[in-house]
């Protein structure tokens, strides 16, 4: 039984309630009920833990197109380099004319100690006429003081991809794809030392 003033718990026999001094009846028990301020206060909790979880997937999804540096398909050159130059100010990233067609533009850097693996990435994005991010390439190279091989850098790097994109199909020996609902991704051995990158849109 419990008390009809504060809802404590009364052993059976007793004539008051030894919380709040409230005489027993006993022909009456009380039913519990949780009053409405802790109703409402696990209802918006429940609703914030659900925007939040919802939020967090959604980011994931965003996260998840297979994006270089988050720079989306069909960005512009200067909006590219801008990114690029805040995220990596020593890399001297520059746009240029493409090499293979002058109405095309391109953009070009170095990172040094990228991701402070003792590799480069040298990123070469590439525009289409309208000025539009239309491809993405990144050459790594391992430099002499990385711990272990190209082989242990392509294998660190697929592991990282698969987390993001779903598992990789194998194309080649060392040689990995990914799609995304955005994206294509190539990634794989490229020489000794060398591995590639490559980013295209999915038509």
């Amino acid at each position: 039984m419990f008390c009809s003033k504060c809802g404590s718990e009364i052993k059976e026999g007793m004539q008051f309630c030894v919380n709040c001094g409230n005489p027993v009846k006993d022909d009456k028990v009380v039913p519990i009920t949780m009053p409405r301020k802790k109703v409402k206060i696990l209802v918006a909790g429940v609703i914030i833990l659900a925007l939040i979880v919802g939020g967090c997937l959604f980011g994931r999804r965003l996260l998840n197109k297979g994006y270089y540096e988050n720079i989306a398909w069909g960005t512009s050159s200067a909006d590219a380099n801008s990114i690029l130059n805040k995220k990596y100010p020593e890399a001297g990233f520059e746009i240029s004319d493409s090499s293979t067609n002058k109405d095309k533009k391109s953009i070009f850097g170095i990172i040094l100690d990228y991701e402070d693996m003792d590799v480069s990435a040298t990123p070469l994005l590439t525009f289409n006429e309208d000025d539009e991010l239309e491809e993405v390439t990144v050459y790594y190279m391992v430099d002499d003081d990385f711990d272990g091989t190209i082989i242990d850098f392509i294998s660190d790097q697929k592991s990282m991809y698969d987390k993001k994109y779903g598992n990789a199909e194998i194309i080649d020996t060392l040689a990995y794809r990914w799609e995304t609902s955005e994206s294509e991704i190539i990634f794989g051995k490229y020489g000794d030392k060398m591995a590639v990158l490559m980013m295209e849109p999915r038509d």
